[in-house]
């Protein structure tokens, strides 16, 4: 397995090219199409130009991008050349279970050799149900999936106004990089503590100097909500200014 930098294009290149030179007989490619650590978009189309070109397999993990992203909230692969996009239905379908989209010599494979499938019991009829019902429902939603990116974008504008680093996020994933890591336990800690869940992640889930907080946004969430953290923001930052103030 060969990582290649995030989103870095001319980089998974050379690693194609270089595992073609070793003449490797599969190549497959992997990568999210919302990231789940950064919030951005990857480049789908370059994707499926780089596995055309090199005969590779094109793996994509919808999880974050399912109900919120492409026509009908279909997801970023929708309508193009992907050899295989998977997905959960518990985020944006508010269900439980997953999928896998794929040709039917990819699917037969998977039933035959996957034994996270194999040995996995069967959804009960009321995940079954549920899912049914996400399916019919997210397809007219355009005025929500708007309504989400809208609030996203105006969050992240005001965390960069009082100075935080949200990174390259582009979706309702917006990551609040901190860097020092018992800073950004703290700021877990006490955001909690007034009533604001913001989940930490630190290396090796991130890269070092990378600890950050994730904030993911709903259609649920309200204005009033996120006036709410932005104050609770505003008012760590001036802790923090105080706190340097009297060292």
């Amino acid at each position: 397995v060969k990582r290649f930098y995030h989103n870095d294009m001319t980089h998974l290149e050379d690693l194609l090219r270089e595992s073609r030179g070793k003449g490797f007989s599969r190549i497959l490619i992997v990568t999210e199409s919302v990231f789940s650590m950064d919030g951005d978009i990857c480049d789908i189309d370059t994707h499926v130009g780089l596995s055309d070109e090199f005969g590779a397999l094109l793996i994509v993990d919808e999880a974050h991008a399912t109900g919120v992203f492409g026509k009908r909230g279909m997801g970023l692969t929708e309508e193009k050349r992907v050899d295989l996009a998977m997905g959960t239905f518990s985020k944006a379908g508010g269900a439980f279970g997953a999928y896998v989209a794929c040709d039917e010599k990819i699917r037969d494979y998977l039933i035959n050799f996957c034994s996270g499938f194999i040995y996995t019991t069967a959804l009960p009829p009321s995940a079954l149900g549920a899912i049914d019902a996400s399916l019919e429902l997210i397809p007219g939603m355009d005025k929500e999936r708007m309504g989400l990116q809208h609030k996203a974008d105006q969050l992240r504008i005001s965390l960069k106004e009082i100075g935080f680093n949200t990174g390259k996020s582009s979706t309702q994933i917006i990551p609040v990089i901190i860097g020092d890591e018992r800073e950004t336990l703290n700021l877990s800690n006490w955001l909690k503590d007034n009533g604001v869940l913001a989940m930490t992640f630190r290396p090796p889930t991130v890269g070092e100097g990378e600890a950050r907080i994730r904030l993911a946004l709903s259609v649920l969430h309200t204005e009033k909500h996120l006036d709410m953290l932005i104050e609770l923001f505003k008012e760590w930052r001036r802790r923090g200014e105080k706190n340097k103030g009297t060292c």
